[in-house]
């Protein structure tokens, strides 16, 4: 598959990457999902009120979704866990799907911020996540920058003959099942708006080689997959990357991974670079035995636009195939990792 991420630098410059594996994906690896982050970035904040916010906005997709009513443990399963760790370890997963874009995840309380008055920030989307439930509704998006997620519809479907009957009832929920379900449909409502690229339900549809729809976040599946820890699609990821960028990390030491059922033979790196910035230049290459290639050629494409912006295109490809020690030479198993360091 072909698809962009995006990677701030340094100032003035603005890199999208674009990985050819042989039509297969490779991702980033060793980003700190949980770790507070700054930058200017969408700020994607999860508002849990403890009490009704009559100030979020309504409707959305015909939906009344005013008042915001409180989260509360009690109207899920107080049992597993108090209301903040709910909060904690649906916030933690969110963070976790939403790990490599440029996104900062906030978890708050108050409405002073969120819905009265509304964020400052240059970009943000609010996720207000009340207890209640809605009928067979989960949640729903968008209205001015804001979507709603009704975790008390798990709730509903939390009792013996209902949709989670054997998932969520008592003795058979776990926290990290309730979280998952109650994180997915946050991490997924967000995903209908043009803000964070609009990937939409059609971008759970699985590539060549990419596990099942029903575990993409932009799914909206069976009760049983819910419950469980989903991710983005690779089409999904292409659309929020395009829209968003990837958080910012240095360029010159990555690992890689390839996550599909092929063997991949080649790696392309595509640089969008300042128009007024120097001439990108490759000044070294790893050629150790965590690496399927000694050597990168860099080699000028034109023009490419980014959000508004026009910048020089230029392409790194990996050559040289050499020996290394997780397969042959200039491949890359399916599931295998490999270390890429590039300085300029």
């Amino acid at each position: 598959m072909t698809f962009a991420r995006f990677i701030h630098l340094c100032s003035g410059f603005m890199f999208a990457i674009l990985f050819l594996i042989n039509g297969l994906e490779v991702r980033a690896a060793n980003v700190d999902c949980q770790a507070d982050r700054g930058g200017d970035g969408l700020v994607l904040y999860l508002y849990y009120p403890t009490s009704s916010d009559n100030n979020f906005p309504s409707p959305m997709f015909g939906e009344t979704t005013s008042p915001l009513e409180p989260f509360d443990a009690s109207d899920l399963d107080s049992t597993l866990g108090t209301t903040a760790q709910y909060r904690n370890a649906i916030t933690e997963r969110v963070k976790t799907d939403y790990c490599e874009f440029d996104v900062r995840v906030v978890q708050t309380t108050s409405a002073n911020g969120t819905t009265n008055p509304v964020p400052t920030d240059d970009s943000y989307f609010v996720v207000g996540i009340g207890s209640d439930p809605k009928g067979g509704l989960f949640g729903v998006c968008c209205n001015s920058n804001m979507a709603r997620v009704f975790a008390g519809s798990f709730a509903a479907g939390a009792v013996v003959g209902g949709n989670f009957d054997g998932l969520l009832t008592p003795g058979d929920g776990t926290l990290d099942r309730w979280a998952n379900a109650i994180a997915g449909t946050t991490s997924h409502e967000p995903g209908h708006s043009s803000t964070l690229g609009n990937p939409g339900h059609s971008s759970a549809d699985p590539r060549p080689g990419e596990d099942a729809r029903e575990n993409h976040v932009m799914d909206s599946p069976p009760a049983a997959d819910r419950v469980e820890d989903r991710h983005f699609s690779d089409t999904s990821y292409e659309a929020l990357a395009g829209a968003l960028g990837l958080y910012e990390q240095t360029l010159s030491n990555w690992d890689f991974i390839n996550p599909n059922s092929s063997t991949a033979n080649g790696l392309r790196i595509t640089v969008l670079v300042d128009q007024d910035a120097d001439t990108p230049q490759v000044g070294s290459v790893y050629d150790g035995g965590l690496s399927p290639w000694g050597d990168a050629d860099i080699a000028a494409g034109g023009t490419a636009n980014f959000q508004g912006e026009t910048y020089d295109r230029y392409n790194i490809t990996f050559s040289d195939p050499q020996g290394w020690n997780n397969g042959d030479s200039g491949e890359i198993p399916a599931g295998e990792e490999l270390l890429i360091v590039a300085e300029n």
